[in-house]
């Protein structure tokens, strides 16, 4: 067996996130995983037939919710109002749909389009789970709606999982520690090794 000099701060760091690679939660996905921030992002409906309603107004070159865009515009608000008898004067979710159909086909300086939530990863992977709640508790402003962690695997890297599994054999852990994706790993990888 080889032995390596290493700093004692190293020492220490590489054991630590040993023993955390084998016992952090790895919500079932398959061993070995990484993490990555993920949340929810509206994307444009290409048959615009999507969850949320906008507004495109090329005067202006901005979208507007429609509730955006009548407190946007209460000149045409009150002609919709009009147009259809109402005597409300504030925007009401059962006043929407006709005025969509009222912006579409009233208003050439207007485009409506519909978008719909979808899952989205924000590109900063980790090996560890911490990493990455650290990230989205930092930087939860610039995400989606509901962030959130989001485990993937490496499981079709061989590479990676020859790294992970060395980063394992540094400081093995109690196999009733270890989490079972992670346990069945070190067993096989331990399994090879012997038939070797």
């Amino acid at each position: 067996m080889k032995t390596i000099q290493v700093k004692d701060e190293d020492y220490k760091l590489l054991m630590e996130l040993s023993k955390e690679l084998q016992t952090q939660a790895n919500h079932s996905q398959a061993f070995p995983y990484f993490w990555e921030p993920a949340s929810e992002e509206l994307v444009v409906d290409v048959n615009d037939e999507g969850e949320v309603d906008y507004v495109f107004d090329h005067s202006r070159n901005e979208s507007y919710t429609l509730e955006e865009y009548a407190d946007c515009v209460p000149g045409s608000w009150k002609l919709f109002l009009s147009s259809i008898d109402s005597d409300d004067k504030t925007y009401c979710q059962e006043l929407e749909s006709d005025w969509h159909d009222y912006l579409e086909f009233q208003d050439d300086d207007v485009t409506t389009y519909s978008s719909n939530w979808e899952q989205s990863s924000d590109h900063n992977p980790s090996l560890f789970l911490s990493d990455v709640k650290g990230y989205i508790e930092a930087n939860k402003h610039h995400l989606g709606r509901n962030p959130r962690t989001y485990a993937r695997t490496v499981q079709c890297m061989p590479k990676m999982e020859k790294l992970i599994a060395a980063i394992y054999r540094l400081n093995p852990q109690p196999s009733e520690k270890i989490n079972d994706e992670a346990r069945r790993f070190v067993i096989e990888d331990n399994a090879h090794g012997q038939e070797g």
